[in-house]
């Protein structure tokens, strides 16, 4: 864990000291506080790879939830390659932090983890997964598993499920991935207290050793994704959520729409959605929305899918990479549809 004032912290007790003595001055967001960030970041990755002999994955804002924090060594090579001078590196993420962070405050700590080689599972997704569950009178009770869809260190999909083979996964994987959950919150509930509630996470399964590597650390302690909880009340065998962005100047060329007709735009696309022949339905304010740039106009979508959209009378029609581009495919047709009407409205 590396703070914002320079620390690196290497126990729970360092982490909760340093964050209950944190000084206002050391969070704001200026160029001094920005600068020592970075420096820290890139001691930390410094170590990671020259003491431990392991390769490096920043993500800058641990305690949030936001892709946009994620260093990805794919899209931030500059961050991790060790043929360069510190200084360089350092000014990059210096950059990024006072390009990216526009609230009034930095992020207050960050995790400098290691990057994993994760297996490929059936549909060439990678083996990134959240394990669900409930914690009761201090015992963990599994209730499902997510295999995650990524791109470039962001989540975009998931797919939801009680059963292991559902997910074209083993039932010894599951097994041994509830045992490491049922160890951490034995752990955290001696330790910290956390007894009853929500309890889920994030792990990989490494592609060398199949060894599970917790990621992320942003362990969930309260609240519920609507996919886990119709999972629970076993709504559907499994269910698949993604996140999907439409640029409409793919579709519009040159046109501009009010704010006005986004929202007719919007809301009909997602009746169509939810009460056409697809049952897909729109959740979740966080990236449920639209909206206008300088030179575009977007449509932000969270959806949630009943699997048989992507099989024909109990075969498989389509691979799990392959399921995104088809919520993409019918959501962009749907929207054509309702440009089209908007367009010959606006002439008459």
């Amino acid at each position: 864990m590396v703070c914002v004032d320079g620390s690196i912290l290497d126990s729970y007790e360092e982490y909760q000291g340093t964050l209950s003595t944190l000084s206002t001055s050391l969070k704001l967001n200026t160029a001094d506080n920005a600068k020592r960030f970075a420096r820290s970041l890139i001691d930390a990755v410094n170590r990671l790879v020259k003491v431990y002999n392991l390769e490096a994955f920043i993500k800058l804002d641990a305690s949030g939830a936001g892709g946009w924090s994620c260093l990805s060594p794919e899209n931030h090579p500059i961050v991790y390659d060790q043929q360069l001078t510190d200084d360089e590196r350092i000014d990059y993420i210096y950059d990024y932090i006072r390009t990216n962070v526009i609230d009034e405050y930095l992020p207050t700590h960050a995790v400098v983890e290691e990057y994993v080689h994760a297996d490929i599972r059936p549909g060439n997704i990678l083996a990134d997964y959240t394990v669900c569950g409930l914690m009761i009178n201090g015992r963990f009770f599994p209730t499902s598993v997510n295999l995650c869809g990524t791109e470039n260190g962001q989540y975009i999909e998931q797919w939801t499920s009680s059963n292991a083979e559902y997910l074209n996964d083993t039932n010894q994987d599951w097994i041994q991935m509830f045992e490491t959950y049922k160890q951490m919150s034995e752990y955290e509930a001696n330790r910290l207290k956390y007894f009853n509630g929500v309890y889920a996470g994030d792990l990989f399964l490494s592609q060398n050793q199949h060894e599970h590597k917790q990621r992320d650390w942003n362990i969930r302690r309260g609240g519920r994704s609507t996919p886990e909880t119709l999972i629970m009340f076993d709504e559907y065998e499994y269910n698949y959520e993604c996140k999907i962005m439409i640029q409409l100047n793919t579709i519009l060329d040159s046109i501009r729409l009010t704010n006005e007709q986004l929202f007719e735009l919007y809301t009909s696309v997602c009746n169509d959605l939810a009460n056409g022949i697809y049952k897909i339905y729109s959740f979740s304010t966080s990236y449920a929305y639209f909206g206008q740039t300088e030179t575009d106009d977007f449509l932000k979508f969270n959806l949630i899918i009943n699997p048989s959209l992507f099989n024909n009378n109990g075969t498989v029609r389509l691979s799990k990479d392959q399921h995104r581009d088809e919520v993409y495919k019918i959501v962009k047709e749907i929207i054509s549809r309702h440009v089209n009407t908007l367009i010959d409205f606006n002439k008459e």
